[in-house]
C-alpha cells in the first residue's frame, strides 16, 4: 500500500500545454504554455530507456492528451514492450482522445475532492462534471482507469467519500499523492504537516480493508521505522568504480520534463542534482557522464537527507520522502547542468 515504485519507470512530461491552469500544478502548467519536445525525439529517447532497463513509461504534462505526438508515443512504447501509463485532468475526451485513452494500459484521472473543492483547485466551474463525464465514457468503452488524489489537509475528511467514489465509477486504483509544497502549490496551499500525513495514512490503511479486492489502494507517504530496515527504497545504490551499470539500477523513477532536462526522483530537483539534458547526447552517454559525476553526490545527499529524518525524535512516523527531497535538493546549491554535447 505505501513504499516506492514497484517498476522501473520512466515519467514523461512532453509538454507543459494543459486546458486548466490548476492552482496546485507542480510543473505550472497551463493554456497559454507552449513547452513541448519533438515526438521524434521522445520516441528515440524511449528506445535508449528501455535499453537501460525501464519497464514503464508514465505521461503527464501539462495534459498529455493534447500533445499531438501522444498517439505515435504510445505505438512506439507498446512496440518496445513498455507498460504505457497516462495521468489525465479527465476533461478532454472528444472521440479520439477516447481513442487515444484506450492505447494506454492504464489511464489515472486526477479528482481533488467532491465538486465544489475540484473546481476550486482546478480554477474551471465545469472541471468537475466534464472529468465524470469523461469516467463515464471510459467505463463505457471498458477502459482500465484509475483515479489519483493529491491528498490535502482539507480533503482529509473525502477520502471516504472520493473511494465510494471510485469504485462506483469502476476504477481500479486509487492513488493517494499527499500534495507537494511545490510549482503552484507553493504559492497557493499549506504544507502537509506530519499529522495529516499520518491521518491520510490511517485512513488509506482502514479504506484497503473496506474494499478489499474491490480496489487497490496505494499511498505515497513513507514509515519512518520501516525505512530504519529498507533504506534502499529511498537510498539509490552505490555505483560500480570503473564501469557503469543501467541508469534503472540507480534512478527510478527517471523524470523527463518538458525540457528535455533529466532529473532523478522528481520532477525539478535542485539544479546540481539533475542528471542531464537529452540535447547533450543518447541516455547511454548521458549516464555514464552522470555515474562518474553527480551521482555519487546525490546518493550521499539521499543518505544524509535520510540519517537526518531518522534521527528526529518525537517525529510523526509518517511523511512525504518525494516532497522533502525536491525542496531540500533544490535549497542546498545552484549549480547549472551542462547541456553542451557529451562525447562518445
Amino acid at each position: 500500500m505505501t513504499g516506492a515504485l514497484r517498476h522501473r519507470t520512466v515519467q514523461l512530461h512532453p509538454s507543459r500545454h494543459c486546458n486548466l491552469a490548476c492552482g496546485h500544478c507542480y510543473s505550472s502548467s497551463g493554456p497559454h504554455e507552449t513547452e513541448a519536445l519533438p515526438v521524434t525525439q521522445l520516441i528515440a529517447f524511449l528506445a535508449e530507456a528501455r535499453a537501460q532497463g525501464y519497464e514503464c513509461v508514465a505521461v503527464s504534462g501539462g495534459e498529455p492528451l493534447l500533445y499531438p505526438g501522444l498517439g505515435d508515443l504510445q505505438a512506439a512504447a507498446k512496440e518496445l514492450g513498455l507498460w504505457c501509463v497516462g495521468v489525465t485532468n479527465g476533461t478532454v475526451h472528444r472521440d479520439v482522445d477516447l481513442a487515444l485513452m484506450a492505447q494506454f494500459d492504464l489511464i489515472a484521472v486526477s479528482i481533488d475532492g467532491p465538486e465544489p473543492m475540484h473546481n476550486t483547485l482546478r480554477r474551471s466551474p465545469t472541471a468537475f462534471a466534464r472529468a465524470v463525464k469523461g469516467l463515464e465514457r471510459m467505463r463505457e468503452r471498458g477502459i482500465p482507469f484509475g483515479i489519483v488524489h493529491a491528498a490535502t489537509r482539507d480533503s482529509l475528511e473525502h477520502l471516504g467519500w472520493l473511494a465510494e467514489f471510485a469504485e462506483g465509477l469502476g476504477a481500479q486504483v486509487l492513488q493517494l499523492h499527499p500534495l507537494g509544497f511545490v510549482g503552484e502549490a507553493a504559492a497557493n496551499l499549506s504544507a502537509l504537516d506530519g499529522d495529516t500525513c499520518a491521518r491520510i495514512h490511517l485512513a488509506a490503511r482502514y479504506l484497503a480493508a473496506e474494499y478489499g479486492e474491490r480496489l487497490n489502494i496505494h499511498v505515497d507517504l513513507f514509515n519512518r521505522e520501516e525505512l530504519r530496515l529498507e533504506a534502499q527504497s529511498v537510498v539509490p545504490p552505490l555505483a560500480d568504480k570503473g564501469s557503469t551499470r543501467p541508469l534503472s539500477d540507480l534512478i527510478n523513477p527517471l523524470v523527463v520534463m518538458a525540457d528535455g532536462t533529466l532529473s532523478p526522483i522528481c520532477h525539478g530537483m535542485g539544479a546540481e542534482h539533475l542528471i542531464g539534458s537529452l540535447v547533450q547526447g543518447t541516455l547511454g552517454q548521458i549516464s555514464a557522464a552522470y555515474q562518474t559525476g553527480r551521482y555519487p553526490a546525490f546518493r550521499a545527499f539521499c543518505q544524509t537527507l535520510l540519517d537526518e529524518v531518522l534521527a528526529e525524535e518525537d517525529a510523526w512516523p509518517f511523511f512525504n520522502w518525494y516532497e522533502l527531497l525536491e525542496l531540500r535538493s533544490k535549497a542546498a546549491g545552484v549549480g547549472a547542468i551542462g547541456r553542451t554535447p557529451i562525447p562518445a
